[in-house]
């Protein structure tokens, strides 16, 4: 090797250990990055290299059909500082509509799109983009779509002043780091969602547990006292507090104590009140009663008969206390339950140690139980194999914990002992001051879908077989024309796999039609040279060897040109002009002569 190219191959190398150096940084940064900001500077780094000006990342948005609508800024740096985008920018909502650039990059969201002068370049020659840039001052752009499993995730920006030639090394540089900063983005959006979703419930819950706190405090606890003969009610001053009633008023009077409990729990109350009366225990029911202003509460109620001794007059005492907040609670709570029970998934939640607390009926199924009583208290790397448990130690489980989630593909395994792939998340479920205390997973059994794309993979090689014999049968047809005659057609040009496939077509037609005339026929061969001539010789040498005779029509003043002019010895050939001469010479050699019939009215001399 030369000097000068040697010093060529070690630039190069340098130049391709470069790259590998800046993917790698910015790899690891986004693998880092813990927010919007974080993300955005992982990847605006490899242009601060270059002098931009400004930078931006913004989340797609999407109409109910998935399809892009706009992008909402969400990360902004200027001159390589983080700045926040409603500080700079009139609005952070940008409409796809407003935006021909943005457009113009979504058609190929693949691939980032490089414009080295908005002013010149004839892809952004609409007008509205060049005012806007103008106005900016911007000259030069990099417009990055992040599109992860199919679905566009948002888009990255990148703005210099003055024109930029954008060279081999920074548009290979960036297309690179393309699909990882998507995928980033992706899993920053998930978690985004999720956290957006376990906030509304935990606000939920709070709410819940403020208005049962605010109850207890401004009710408390309200007693009250039934004559059972006069219907005679006495009501303390927070029972109309608890009771949602005016105390203007009054108690309910007589008979009408049951007019504030909702109809369809009356009888229900009326019941339980009398057994309490027949068997002299306390006793406590829950139901519903109507507040003045129509609306539905939960209280639950306490109290015992008692008889006067000296009247002989039976009365009942107790306390009311509003449980509504509670009741919507386990309300709450029932519903997760049911979800949880009816899902198709396995749901389970483990404590930091990595001991079941729950799994639901799926789960329990998945792995071959039955009951809860089962599985508590068992380690999770009882239901994944070996290599999972690892993926799970070592990456799923730290990555949770730091990130909020985590989601993959591992193995979980059947009490029997087999194995099979789901797919895995896991986050983690804090407690009302933010602390960690347990992890939640939601596994899906993948078995059908791997083996669907086995399967898939199967017949689309079967297909690729078929047609590849397909092809093989057509580019080598034998066609019978007779008794001991048959014709090869050869159209295309011909290489030595083909050759292979020409003699071995030949040789079996040979075989099949007992032929001892075979014509070979090269009217479409475009090219004959030394390497044709040979693959032709040698075929007619294996069907001598067969007992057939070969003639080679189809002979063209080209073709004939040519094997002159490089010299090719064809003189043990039997060459023709076409193949109707091929085919009377071999029709004469097996017997058979054409004689020409006469035309109607003349006479055969």
């Amino acid at each position: 090797m030369a000097v000068a190219d040697f010093e060529t191959r070690i630039a190069e190398l340098e130049v391709a250990q470069r790259r590998a150096e800046q993917i790698a940084r910015v790899n690891a940064a986004l693998s880092s990055a813990t927010n919007e900001q974080g993300i955005l500077s992982a990847v605006a780094t490899l242009a601060e290299q270059h002098g931009v000006m400004g930078s931006a990342l913004a989340f797609s948005e999407m109409d109910a059909d998935g399809v892009v609508t706009g992008a909402k800024v969400v990360a902004m740096q200027m001159q390589g500082q983080p700045v926040n985008p409603q500080d700079v920018l009139p609005t952070t909502d940008y409409p796809l509509d407003d935006n021909p650039i943005l457009r113009l990059a979504l058609e190929n969201p693949d691939e980032p799109l490089f414009v080295e002068n908005m002013f010149t370049d004839p892809r952004t020659a609409d007008g509205i983009t060049r005012e806007v840039f103008r106005h900016t001052g911007m000259t030069a752009t990099i417009i990055m779509w992040l599109q992860s499993a199919g679905r566009v995730q948002g888009v990255m920006t990148f703005n210099w002043a003055d024109e930029q030639p954008f060279n081999e090394e920074i548009r290979t540089v960036f297309k690179a780091i393309q699909p990882v900063a998507a995928a980033v983005v992706a899993n920053r959006r998930s978690l985004l969602e999720l956290e957006r979703t376990v906030a509304e419930r935990t606000a939920a819950l709070r709410d819940s547990e403020k208005r049962l706190i605010e109850a207890q405090r401004v009710g408390g606890i309200g007693i009250w006292e039934l004559d059972v003969q006069t219907f005679d009610l006495y009501w303390s001053d927070t029972m109309f507090t608890v009771a949602g009633r005016d105390p203007a008023r009054g108690a309910p009077v007589g008979g009408s104590y049951m007019d504030i409990v909702h109809p369809d729990d009356r009888d229900y109350v009326n019941q339980t009140m009398l057994e309490a009366a027949e068997s002299g225990q306390p006793f406590r029911v829950e139901y519903r009663v109507i507040t003045d202003d129509g609306a539905v509460r939960y209280v639950a109620t306490t109290g015992y008969a008692a008889t006067d001794e000296a009247t002989r007059r039976m009365r009942f005492i107790g306390t009311m206390q509003d449980v509504s907040a509670r009741k919507q609670a386990d309300i709450e709570r029932e519903r997760l339950a049911a979800i949880a029970n009816s899902s198709l998934d396995c749901i389970g939640i483990a404590d930091l140690e990595g001991r079941l607390l729950y799994m639901n009926p799926a789960g329990l199924e998945m792995v071959g139980y039955f009951h809860q009583e089962e599985i508590i208290g068992t380690s999770y790397t009882e239901f994944t194999d070996p290599e999972s448990a690892r993926l799970l130690r070592e990456v799923g489980i730290p990555t949770a914990m730091e990130r909020g989630y985590w989601r993959g593909e591992s193995r979980l395994q059947h009490r029997d002992g087999r194995s099979f792939p789901v797919e895995q998340a896991l986050f983690p479920i804090r407690d009302a001051q933010g602390n960690i205390n347990a992890l939640a997973t939601i596994i899906t059994d993948i078995s059908e879908r791997k083996q669907a794309e086995a399967e898939r993979d199967r017949l689309q090689q079967q297909v690729i077989e078929a047609q590849r014999q397909a092809l093989a049968e057509l580019s080598t047809p034998i066609i019978p024309i007779m008794d001991r005659i048959i014709v090869m057609p050869i159209v295309g040009s011909i290489d030595t796999g083909r050759a292979r496939d020409i003699m071995r077509s030949l040789l079996s037609g040979i075989s099949q039609y007992r032929a001892q005339i075979a014509i070979l026929d090269i009217t479409g061969v475009p090219i004959v040279d030394s390497g044709v001539a040979d693959h032709l010789n040698r075929t007619i040498q294996a069907a001598r060897l067969k007992g057939a005779q070969t003639i080679i029509t189809g002979v063209s003043d080209a073709v004939a040109e040519t094997v002159v002019d490089l010299g090719i010895d064809w003189t043990g050939f039997e060459t023709l002009r076409d193949l109707q001469t091929g085919l009377i010479i071999a029709l004469d050699r097996i017997g058979i002569r054409l004689t020409q019939r006469p035309n109607n009215g003349e006479k055969r001399a």
